[in-house]
């Protein structure tokens, strides 16, 4: 998140950030798309889209992965991640005025998805997958107690400050 900070206040002249991982491929026209989608849609502050997961190389083997519209999203939140954070695309505007990443750990980007949200900010997904995601090893042996635990306090704490039912926390 330290990072991220960083690079989002340089990028001050410029719209619009695009997240991506290092490991993972965009569409030829993701930005294309989700940013002239963005234009459309004013009242949107971030959005994501549908992924294509695969495992090392062999892109021939993939599955899509789909992520809730903005009328399902924040139900969808107690459950999961609403974003594929490879896929989102930030109004650089709205981002900064969300004080930037949240410092907790390894889930800075639910931590944002949370904030953004009891905020007022608009997060929606783009149905169409325009990034490729590749699974790894590392992709699930970084899933330990320790992110098990901070992701726990994040959920605990977003649920609380959203005001929803406590059901959600089950």
């Amino acid at each position: 998140a330290y990072n991220l900070n960083n690079v989002i206040a340089q990028l001050e002249c410029f719209d619009y950030v695009a997240r991506q991982d290092a490991d993972d491929i965009s569409c030829i026209d993701r930005l294309f798309k989700q940013v002239s989608h963005m234009e459309l849609h004013e009242d949107i502050g971030i959005l994501g889209s549908s992924i294509f997961e695969f495992k090392g190389e062999d892109r021939a083997k993939f599955k899509v992965r789909k992520y809730p519209g903005n009328s399902e999203l924040v139900k969808s939140l107690a459950k999961a991640s609403p974003l594929a954070h490879p896929s989102v695309i930030f109004r650089w505007k709205v981002i900064k005025e969300l004080g930037s990443y949240p410092l907790s750990g390894m889930n800075e980007d639910l931590a944002l998805w949370f904030m953004a949200i009891s905020k007022g900010v608009k997060i929606d997904n783009m149905d169409e997958p325009l990034v490729w995601f590749r699974l790894t090893k590392g992709t699930t042996s970084r899933r330990g107690y320790k992110k098990a635990l901070g992701e726990f306090f994040i959920y605990r704490n977003g649920i609380r400050e959203l005001g929803l039912p406590a059901r959600y926390m089950v």
